[in-house]
């Protein structure tokens, strides 16, 4: 392959999607969630995350619709609006943690071994 060819390789991004392949919660909401435990507000969360705080409100009711089930529970306390995980939000975060530990080695063993043979290939066209 010539210097100036940039070497490309396989990656992946693991999501949860309806049946018929709809969106649902990706590793954007997984950050927001795991910030929003830490800091007990989505405010905090967001800004620690860069996402923009009517957004983030936004994007995690429309995941909860999707879902059927709430994920993120508000209270009032004092002025301040105070946000927790549910049981289910929790859960919801440690299902995917699991996944990902189960089948990361694999699927970057995959991307590895693709993005190899891939380049490989390429530069045997290039010859």
């Amino acid at each position: 392959m010539s210097n100036n060819t940039p070497r490309i390789k396989f990656n992946y991004k693991v999501w949860l999607e309806t049946e018929n392949g709809e969106g649902i919660f990706g590793y954007g909401q997984m950050r927001l969630l795991k910030a929003l435990e830490e800091s007990g507000t989505l405010k905090t969360a967001s800004n620690e995350t860069g996402l923009n705080f009517k957004k983030s409100w936004a994007k995690l009711k429309e995941v909860e619709q999707l879902l059927g089930f709430k994920i993120i529970r508000t209270r009032k306390e004092n002025d301040h609006k105070f946000t927790k995980l549910t049981e289910e939000g929790k859960l919801l975060i440690k299902s995917i943690e699991d996944f990902a530990v189960t089948y990361e080695k694999l699927i970057d063993q995959a991307c590895t071994e693709a993005t190899a043979t891939l380049n490989h290939k390429m530069s045997e066209l290039k010859n």
